[in-house]
């Protein structure tokens, strides 16, 4: 499958984990040469809303076209999966590229990580943390592989959520924690900010 315009091939919906009975996709970008270097996407969408496809045409091909493979990824959506385990997805996702990366025909010693917003969040922990047991997870096996980046990009995404969390009862009023409260798992202030500083690095 080609993308519009663009002279990149699309492979769609390769599963990379299977977790309690749902599969979790990816989608590559492939450039029209060989041997390019390689990114993980995350989308967007306040950790809610959101997939793999939407960022596809105006974002993923036009940068495949210039000579990056992207790697689009499918990660557990708030309020039904809660943080860590969209964390855990994405790095599940990383190791299943170093562990697949040579019958894919990619080259995966090197990887880099780009999010958009929500996305961006959480690419930026993976980035940080690296041989962090509790932040790492078990989805997809490939145990053996690193979730390591060498690179990041933090598009537009939320940086502190636990700053966000102190708001005040006047703020909260006016710009509602929800979506951070749907990843975290809670709606008590009380519980919000000691959660939030429990996810980051």
């Amino acid at each position: 499958m080609t993308a519009g315009e663009y002279e990149v091939t699309v492979e769609r919906d390769l599963t990379y984990a299977t977790v309690e009975g749902e599969d979790l996709r990816l989608d590559i970008y492939r450039p029209a040469e060989p041997d390019t270097p390689v990114v993980v996407y995350a989308h967007g969408g306040g950790w809610s809303i959101g997939d793999k496809v939407q960022d596809g045409p105006k974002r993923l091909a036009p940068l495949a076209a210039f000579g990056v493979t992207v790697v689009s990824v499918d990660y557990r959506l708030a309020p039904r999966a809660v943080f860590p385990q969209q964390l855990h997805d994405l790095k599940g996702a990383v190791r299943w590229l170093r562990a697949h990366g040579p019958s894919l025909g990619l080259s995966t010693d090197r990887i880099g990580m780009w999010g958009a917003s929500a996305g961006a969040y959480l690419g930026s922990l993976l980035a940080l943390s690296d041989g962090d047991s509790e932040l790492e997870g078990a989805v997809g096996g490939n145990h053996g592989q690193p979730s390591a980046v060498q690179a990041v990009v933090h598009w537009f995404g939320q940086t502190d959520l636990a700053a966000s969390a102190a708001r005040t009862e006047l703020e909260a009023q006016l710009l509602p924690f929800r979506f951070e409260a749907d990843l975290l798992g809670t709606a008590d202030p009380a519980q919000l900010a000691e959660r939030a500083r429990g996810s980051v690095c």
